[in-house]
This record gives C-alpha cells, structure tokens and sequence, in this order.
C-alpha cells in the first residue's frame, strides 16, 4: 500500500491513487478482451475418398463434358453423311437410267417442241456470241461455248417446263395427270444435264491418259464414281490385252524368215492369220529372195 507523502495534500494523493486505479483498470480489461477471443481450431484434413457430396450432386469424369457443351464445341470432324427419306422407286429407276445414258437427241427435241419459249421470258434461250467477237475466237473456243450454249437452252426449257406447271397452278387450274408430265418433263431434261456434265468431265480426265485406258474406261458408265465401280478392273483387262496381242505380233523364231528367205515346200499351206491382214493360202509358187540381192 502506497503511504502518503509528507507535502501532498489530501487531495492530491487522491487524485494520485485515482490515476493508479484507472490505468490497472484500463490493463485488465486489455487483458479480458485478449482472453474472450475465439480460438481458432486447426483444420482437420479430411482424405478426398472419405468426403460425402449430397445425393443429388452430378459428377462429371475428367474425359467428359455436358451434352450442352459439347454442342456449344460444334461438331467433331467430318459430319456423318444425312440421307433423305426415299423417293418412289418408279421415279429413282428412271431418272437414274437417264442420268447414265442420256436422254437421246429425239426424245430431246420432242420435249423442246412441247414447251416452247414463252413470249415474256426470253431469258429461256441462250444469249448469242456478238458477230465481232465470234470472228475473233479459235474452233476450239467456239466448240466449248457451243457445249455451255446446250446446256443453257436445257437449264431455259427445265424452267419453261415448271413456269408452266406453276402458271396453271396459280391459275387454279390444277390437273394431277399433266402436272406430273411436266414435272417430269423438267426431271428428265435435269438428267440430260447431268450425263452430258458426266461426259465432259470423262473427255477432260482421259486427256492425257494412256490410249489403251481410253479404250478400257471411255464407254464406262458412271455410278458412284465417274468411271463406274469396275474401273481398275476394266483397265487391268485392256493391259492384259494389250500384252497379249504384243505377244502375238512377236512371232515364233522358228517360223520367221532368216536372212530374207521364206522356208516353204511347193503344196504346203501358209497360214498367216495371227498377223495383221492375214491370209491362208495353198502355195503354189515361191519368188522370195534373200534381203540384198540382187536379179
């Protein structure tokens, strides 16, 4: 306990204890504040095998993504090929022999003269080479246009065939039977198109092919592909051909002539049919020299 001092007064010491108190005060309640303070637990680390997710959580692998992610990411590659729902077989089987082998110049013409080019629609028929430039191009140029000239006046009539289809529809005239001719009329010309389109890209693959591949593939027919499906067969065919026929023009040595003299007996039969325009005949006389001689 603090003892008074001598020449304080009373009021001073008073003052002074009052102070003393206030600042223990003031270092207890520090002190409380310190000891009421939460303590914080160390974290307990809990292994990933024995953590519990709720019962409707959706796991997702690591390799695998939402389907609306994935549709967001657009497609993997090359598409799968779509088809089409099928057509009636009467109208496959028939356009699909046309597009093969043509419509044929008569049947052509005749589907021409039924649609003729209609007075508002000029467009139908092909523009003509202006007479200046004609003059001026190559035979080989004007045979070119000549080819896109045809399938122009082909596109015209396919389009004056369903202008007219469409007309008598929008007319209100509706007749099912000759709707269906004219439709098909179009169809038709459509495959002439194709087959002709099929022949030019034949014409300018076989440019620079080999002439016995010319031969083997040019008459082919198209499908899925442009030489048919038998293509390397048809070829294998014409070179084997081809191998037999340089073995027959080499002929055996024991029946070439040696030195320019034909062996042969008066009476015995020459037949000479392996060799390009050859003739069996009996022989009758022999004048064959040897190479060099002279009279």
């Amino acid at each position: 306990m603090s003892k008074r001092r001598i020449e304080e007064s009373e009021e001073d010491y008073l003052k002074r204890k009052m102070k003393r108190y206030k600042k223990k005060l003031e270092e207890l309640s520090m002190k409380e504040a310190v000891d009421e303070q939460p303590q914080v637990a160390e974290k307990e680390i809990v292994p990933e095998e024995d953590n519990e997710l709720p019962e409707d959580t959706e796991l997702i692998e690591d390799d695998q993504l939402p389907e609306e992610f994935l549709l967001a990411l657009d497609s993997e590659g090359a598409e799968k090929e779509v088809r089409g729902d099928e057509i009636r077989p009467e109208l496959a089987n028939r356009w699909i022999k046309l597009m093969s082998n043509g419509l044929g110049k008569e049947a052509q013409e005749a589907i021409f003269k039924k649609y003729p080019t209609p007075s508002n629609f000029d467009s139908a028929e092909a523009p003509k080479v202006n007479p200046e430039i004609l003059a001026s191009l190559s035979q080989i140029t004007v045979k070119r246009d000549m080819r896109i000239v045809l399938r122009q006046n082909l596109t015209g009539k396919v389009m004056c065939a369903l202008g007219k289809t469409l007309t008598s529809i929008l007319k209100g005239d509706i007749n099912s039977k000759l709707i269906i001719e004219q439709v098909n009329d179009a169809a038709k010309l459509c495959a002439e198109i194709y087959y002709q389109d099929s022949s030019s890209r034949k014409f300018f693959a076989l440019a620079g092919a080999d002439q016995n591949i010319k031969d083997a593939v040019r008459d082919s027919k198209p499908d899925k592909f442009l030489f048919g499906m038998n293509c390397a067969e048809n070829i294998k065919a014409a070179q084997a051909l081809k191998r037999t026929g340089s073995q027959i023009k080499a002929a055996d040595p024991n029946q070439r002539a040696r030195g320019g003299i034909v062996h042969l007996q008066l009476g015995s039969t020459i037949n000479t049919s392996g060799i390009q325009g050859g003739v069996t005949g009996f022989v009758t006389r022999i004048a064959v020299r040897p190479t060099g001689t002279c009279g």
